[in-house]
């Protein structure tokens, strides 16, 4: 018998760190228990930057075949 990797891992705030069925293989929170960066599995990334309340101030996404796109 094999066995087999959870499709889903959470960190110890019972936030979501890895979701295979989506992709992600890697989610790092912030302070504030925000996801600051998202990381899929081809290597491509989800960053985002936060104020101190929380508001989402930016989010870039890098692609391997494409440069970072700040939206």
């Amino acid at each position: 018998m094999f066995a087999q990797e959870s499709a889903y891992a959470y960190d110890a705030n019972g936030n979501l760190t890895k979701d295979l069925n989506k992709n992600i293989v890697d989610i790092q929170y912030n302070s504030l228990n925000l996801p600051s960066r998202i990381v899929f599995k081809n290597g491509d990334n989800i960053s985002h930057v936060y104020s101190a309340d929380g508001s989402n101030l930016r989010t870039a996404a890098a692609c391997r075949s494409y440069p970072a796109v700040n939206a």
